[in-house]
């Protein structure tokens, strides 16, 4: 099953998250991000439970969640897959639009990300301006 993108007409992404332990590669990629102004607000979390307890809580007190979660799959306490599970298990908004971003070539972590119908794209580190771009397109269009 190809990822294709499920974004609503005229999205335009107003909050991001990156779920990453890397600082490094965080801080350059909040740059990327800046400069392409892909989104308004940009919250960083380091690791899945982190950001996972404030999506549950954010949604419980219906405040606003985030339009992109750019997430990685290899962190401590808890990793991407672990973190995909448990929203496979908890009913949140069908916008909500997950971006796996690692730095995997690993075609089982590929295959293992299309099983979730959550995941939009898979995106391989470090990203680009372009494809940041073309992301930012994708999602408005």
């Amino acid at each position: 099953m190809p990822f294709e993108p499920i974004f609503a007409p005229h999205y335009s992404p107003m909050k991001a998250w990156i779920v990453d332990d890397d600082p490094i590669y965080v801080f350059g990629f909040k740059k990327l991000l800046e400069k392409v102004d892909f989104a308004q607000e940009i919250e960083h979390f380091e690791n899945g439970e982190k950001a996972l307890t404030e999506l549950c809580e954010n949604h419980k007190q219906e405040l606003s969640l985030p339009d992109v979660i750019f997430l990685d799959i290899n962190m401590p306490v808890m990793d991407g897959w672990e973190f995909l599970n448990f929203l496979k298990q908890y009913e949140l908004p069908s916008s909500l639009n997950i971006l796996l971003n690692s730095s995997s070539v690993d075609p089982n972590d590929l295959k293992k990300a299309k099983e979730y119908e959550i995941v939009q794209k898979y995106l391989t580190k470090p990203s680009s301006v372009d494809t940041l771009r073309k992301l930012k397109s994708e999602l408005a269009a």
